[in-house]
């Protein structure tokens, strides 16, 4: 699984299983994960910009 994949439960297309068996929360954290990829997507070039100023 790849950040650039959406993340889902399998009773929605998706490869991962329920969560403690509860289907709302595998949903919301599945949801979660997804959005957190989404944002890791848009400030990757910032903080690869901010790394390169910590190595030097």
């Amino acid at each position: 699984m790849m950040l650039t994949e959406e993340f889902k439960v399998k009773s929605e297309g998706g490869k991962i299983d329920a969560l403690s068996g509860a289907t709302v929360t595998s949903k919301g954290v599945a949801g979660a994960v997804t959005e957190a990829g989404n944002l890791y997507k848009q400030v990757k070039p910032q903080l690869a910009e901010k790394l390169k100023a910590f190595n030097k």
